[in-house]
């Protein structure tokens, strides 16, 4: 009877084991895990070329005409000296001084 209760004990550990093993082994298809090793190849790629853009702009910004050329374009300042033109469309005239275009005749 010892014999026998060792067999089952034994195969009893050799299932658990199998069961563990298999579980331990990565599932899902091989052909979506290809899909996702490309996508992050690809988005790796992306990082890599949004990285060397950065780094130009980096780069562009260490030099003073950079900064200018910026600070004129996004802020509309201009250096000290320079007067600013600013050029309409057509058919709009220039705002007015005074109170917020109010031409003063009201009700």
């Amino acid at each position: 009877m010892t014999l026998r209760r060792a067999r089952i004990v034994l195969v009893c550990a050799v299932v658990v084991s199998l069961v563990i093993a298999l579980r331990s082994l990565p599932s899902g298809n091989p052909i979506s895990a290809r899909h996702s090793v490309q996508a992050v190849a690809n988005q790796l790629a992306r990082v890599h070329k949004q990285e060397a853009a950065l780094r130009q702009e980096e780069k562009n910004l260490g030099t003073s005409q950079e900064v200018e050329r910026l600070a004129h374009q996004q802020y509309g300042l201009v250096a000290p000296g320079q007067k600013e033109y600013v050029i309409l469309p057509a058919g709009r005239s220039a705002p007015t001084g005074g109170s917020g275009g109010s031409t003063g005749a009201g009700p």
